[in-house]
């Protein structure tokens, strides 16, 4: 009776590896050009242009849609921010985090907003901020804006239209 049992498993044991292999053999269809891919990648600006936010030409280093998020990180590199573009909802109440991994410290300003932080290398700052109720907020380091250090808080329309009423920090 032990025999047969054994016999009996083995019959089996062999019966579905037979047909997992055969499973795995069978030719698999070809993919065409109409298979279905992800989804394709939006076209942005390329990662170190030059793009126009708020008015203000800038070093592009990245988008981030914000909507529904509290904290907010703003990274200073040397010579641009990351991200450059946020994108937020009007009236939005954030705390900004400053960090700043350059290699000098930077004046991070706020148009129209009356914010100046002097940020040392290696530091963080937390910021509250209030967003426009529509259009866009520039930010900026006071001393490199002409190199394209700046970016824009982006609530409304396009990235590129100037601030309702800038102040003239930078102009």
């Amino acid at each position: 009776m032990r025999v047969k049992l054994i016999v009996g498993a083995l019959v089996a044991t062999a019966a579905l590896v037979t047909t997992a292999c055969s499973a795995q053999s069978a030719p698999q269809p070809a993919q065409t050009s109409r298979t279905p891919t992800a989804e394709p990648r939006k076209q942005g600006p390329a990662i170190g242009s030059r793009v126009k936010v708020a008015g203000i030409t800038a070093n592009y280093h990245g988008s981030r849609n914000i909507v529904g998020d509290r904290l907010v990180t703003v990274v200073i590199e040397d010579g641009y921010f990351v991200p450059t573009v946020i994108k937020g909802s009007p009236g939005q109440k954030i705390t900004l985090q400053i960090e700043n991994k350059a290699k000098e410290p930077h004046m991070f300003a706020v148009d129209g907003r009356y914010i100046k932080l002097q940020v040392p290398p290696g530091q963080r700052w937390p910021i509250p901020l209030t967003l426009p109720k529509s259009g866009n907020l520039s930010f900026y380091s006071q001393a490199h804006w002409r190199e394209g250090m700046a970016g824009v808080f982006n609530v409304s329309g396009g990235i590129a239209a100037a601030p309702a009423s800038p102040t003239p920090n930078h102009r």
